[in-house]
């Protein structure tokens, strides 16, 4: 188990499908940013680290209320099984688990809704070999995938964009 000590703090938020709140712990930057966007009514996703090893991406036009708290003391970084995963929370309230095949997919996918270039009608297509699914983002409550697989994707494109860059 791992585990930090700071101060840290809390995002407690309320969606409008889901019968009970999610909390997530977020430091400083991260809480300052969703302050930002909640209060000015900005609907798009809101994308993350929290302090848990996780990166989420809340989609913040199913935000119904938000609370935030802060903390002095060790934050349990230990995160659950999940690992290799995407896990996305839909208005149905069972989360869709999705094996994580191409990491560097998954990474642009989060810029496009970070950027808040996704709009209702958008549709997330997951590939999981013979089987596609899809999604509408109006649908997505959250989505929460294990930090590693964002950095990994990250490096994948950077290698892409190098290897663009020599060959040009």
């Amino acid at each position: 188990m791992t585990a930090l000590d700071y101060i840290h703090h809390n995002i407690e938020v309320k969606f409008k499908f889901l019968s009970g709140s999610v909390v997530f712990c977020v430091g400083t930057d991260s809480l300052t940013r969703f302050h930002h966007c909640y209060r000015n009514n900005i609907n798009e996703f809101f994308v993350c680290p929290t302090l848990k090893d996780t990166c989420i991406a809340i989609n913040l036009e199913q935000v119904e209320t938000a609370s935030f708290s802060w903390a002095k003391g060790v934050v349990d970084t230990e995160r659950n099984n999940n690992k290799g995963v995407l896990t996305i929370y839909t208005m149905n309230e069972n989360p869709i688990i999705y094996k994580v095949i191409d990491p560097a997919d998954l990474v642009n996918a989060l810029a496009i809704m970070e950027l808040g270039e996704f709009v209702p009608i958008d549709v997330i297509s997951l590939d999981q070999g013979d089987e596609k699914m899809f999604i509408g983002s109006d649908e997505i409550m959250y989505l929460e995938i294990p930090t590693d697989i964002v950095l990994e994707g990250e490096r994948r494109l950077l290698e892409e964009d190098l290897e663009t860059d020599s060959l040009g």
